[in-house]
């Protein structure tokens, strides 16, 4: 499971408090990501998403699945633009996963998700100072940093 709590260094190179939170026990598990910064005394949140959904009905009988999606924030990502130069973005990625058979339950979180998962999907955005948020911004290969 990932980090309730941690720090991550931002595109301009200041702080965001990152908290996850997470609920589960009906058969649909899922974990959301909030990231705050300071701004003139108080956090504010900057971003939010849900960074993990998990459906499955493990521990029941046949017929099994699971259905799994997962997203992770990259705040610093460095990608290559058409015109030859590089810029960082920050990159909210998203991947997604669906299996009949049933998941093995050894398995560590990081080997169900490179079992399950297939192909990644990626938003870039730009931090804006001046009105405090995240702002997308399109670029085609922001998944493909050099």
């Amino acid at each position: 499971m990932d980090t309730f709590v941690s720090l991550s260094t931002a595109p301009d190179g200041r702080y965001e408090l990152v908290l996850r939170a997470s609920g589960g026990g009906t058969g649909i598990y899922t974990q959301n990501e909030v990231r705050f910064r300071l701004y003139r005394g108080e956090m504010k949140s900057v971003v939010n998403f849900e960074s993990r959904v998990e459906a499955s009905t493990a521990g029941s009988p046949p017929p099994w699945f699971l259905d799994l999606t997962r997203r992770w924030f990259q705040p610093n990502v460095t990608v290559q633009l058409k015109d030859g130069r590089s810029e960082t973005v920050a990159v909210l990625a998203e991947s997604h996963g669906k299996t009949t058979t049933p998941a093995n339950v050894f398995y560590s979180d990081k080997e169900m998700m490179d079992v399950y998962l297939k192909g990644v999907t990626c938003k870039a955005f730009h931090w804006d100072a001046e009105h405090f948020q995240y702002d997308p911004v399109s670029i085609p290969n922001a998944c493909q940093a050099p």
